[in-house]
Formats: structure tokens, C-alpha cells, sequence
């Protein structure tokens, strides 16, 4: 069993980018955006291909926090010098003890050797108003169709726009494991100035064969009786019906397996319901 609170640690097999280095006509070298995600790595050229605007990708962990970490960081060379993770409320900022300010609001002990919490401005900070300090995003998956044994790829975003599109949409899926997602690039443009934005969604169920239509009618029908008997007057029979129709399509034989049959009883038909929906739709 594992420790509350914890989760596995996976190593980070390589980064995926969306820019990359160019040079000039003077020969130096500079950081271009693309429109496409980027990789060192050869086993991801081998699945994504060449220039790649969409991954398809599963996620590890079921928390959306756990894929996607977020906060805001300042970095001095390669000193991490505070940082905020948004947890408090107002919330905290860790910052080196000889970066304090005069302004800052202590609100706890040190931690480790150096790290001395205060309240984080935001917005109304100086050092992100000037843009000394930045968002983080990091998020972690696996490629569709890869090996999971090698670790996780990590995407790393400084873009409010691409932090503002992915939390929500990883809050409102629930448990994403399992499900494969879409994971996109786009160049947007404001003004005068062009930047690549990234986004999730859920792979759309591709309807082509009978199967295929048997079973997108077989998740529609379970979802309809899920919220039919969600009304308080009413047993779950019909989600009972319709979960046994779309189990016999997805686990067949699973009327003669008693420990699948006895995990649906366990945490009823509702509820396994709701989580093949998940999975499925």
C-alpha cells in the first residue's frame, strides 16, 4: 500500500518543447517558438513524427495537480530564489532568508537552511510585474501506444494562456488515466506579436465500424440512465440494465468472473457506472 499522500516518483525520459535554438546571420544563437512540439529524444520521433502540432497522450497520476503542477517561480541563474505553489490563504511564497524584503509578511519558521515563508503579492508583486518572476507549468505524460517503463515526457510552460487553458480542463475530467488526450499547439496572434499557446481535450470516439456504433449507442444509453436515476425518487435499475449491456461489450465474459462481478457490487452500479463512462466516453 501506498504512503498517503505520496506518489511514484517517475524519472523524466526527456523534455518536449515548443521552441527551439536558431541562429542568426551573425552566428549567435537565439530561441525561436514553433508551431510544433519538439524532442531530443528518438523514441518520440519515432511515434509523434516529424513536427508534430498534436500528441496523443496518456496521463499518469489521477490528481490534476499531480500532472500538472503549477506556481510561480523566480529564478536567479540557477538559483531557485522563492517560489509559490498558491497554497494558503492569502497564499505563501518560500523565499531565500537574504531575499526577504522589508514588505514582506513572515508567516512561519524557516524550512530547511534557508527557505522563509511570506505572503505572496501576485499580481500585485513588483518582481512579476516586472517579469523577473514567472509561472511554471510542468506537465507529465506518457505517449500513446509507448512503453511506460522508460518514465514520463515533461513539457515546461511559462504561458498564463496555456496554465489558464489546461488547469480547468483537467479539473472538470476527473480520473484521466487511461484516457487518451490530445494535447495541441497553436500559434496565436495579438497585436503585433505571434506565440504558440498548448491545450488539451479528449480524443473524440471515432465511429468506424458497427462495432464502433455499437458501442458509442451502448455509452449513450448508460450515461442517459445515469442521470435518469440520479432523481431522488428512483432505484438504479436502469443504470444496472445499461451497465450490464455495455459490460457485455466492452468484458466479455465477465458474468463468469466472480471477483469483476463481486468489485461491481462492492461500490455499486452507479458508481461503476460512472467510472466506465470515464474511462470510455
Amino acid at each position: 500500500m501506498a504512503i498517503p499522500g505520496t506518489r511514484p516518483d517517475l524519472p523524466v525520459r526527456a523534455k518536449v518543447r515548443i521552441g527551439e535554438k536558431r541562429k542568426a546571420a551573425n552566428g549567435k544563437e537565439y530561441p525561436a517558438a514553433t508551431d510544433h512540439f519538439v524532442s531530443e529524444d528518438p523514441s518520440f520521433l519515432l511515434i509523434a513524427g516529424d513536427n508534430p502540432k498534436q500528441l496523443r497522450i496518456v496521463l499518469p497520476f489521477a490528481k490534476p495537480e499531480e500532472n500538472f503542477s503549477t506556481g510561480l517561480e523566480y529564478w536567479r541563474g540557477k538559483q531557485l530564489t522563492y517560489y509559490s505553489k498558491g497554497e494558503g490563504d492569502p497564499p505563501l511564497a518560500y523565499r531565500v532568508e537574504s531575499e526577504v524584503k522589508d514588505w514582506d509578511t513572515v508567516r512561519g519558521e524557516k524550512m530547511g537552511r534557508d527557505r522563509i515563508p511570506v505572503t505572496c503579492r501576485v499580481r500585485d508583486c513588483v518582481f512579476l510585474k516586472d517579469k523577473a518572476c514567472k509561472p511554471m507549468g510542468r506537465l507529465q505524460f506518457f505517449l500513446a501506444g509507448d512503453a511506460r517503463d522508460k518514465g514520463v515526457y515533461q513539457i515546461d510552460t511559462k504561458s498564463w494562456n496555456t496554465i489558464e487553458k489546461i488547469e480547468p480542463f483537467l479539473t472538470m475530467i476527473g480520473d484521466p488515466r487511461e484516457r487518451v488526450l490530445l494535447l495541441s499547439v497553436e500559434m496565436v496572434q495579438k497585436g503585433r506579436d505571434k506565440y504558440p499557446v498548448i491545450s488539451l481535450e479528449v480524443e473524440p470516439v471515432e465511429v468506424n465500424t458497427p462495432e464502433d456504433a455499437k458501442l458509442a449507442d451502448a455509452l449513450i444509453a448508460l450515461d442517459k440512465a445515469v442521470q435518469a436515476d440520479a432523481a431522488p425518487d428512483m432505484d438504479d435499475m436502469r443504470t444496472k440494465l445499461a451497465l450490464t449491456a455495455l459490460l457485455d461489450i466492452t468484458n466479455a465474459g465477465w458474468r463468469q468472473n466472480p471477483d469483476f462481478v463481486q468489485r461491481i457490487k462492492d461500490v455499486g452500479a452507479t458508481a461503476a457506472a460512472k467510472k466506465m463512462l470515464e474511462r470510455l466516453a
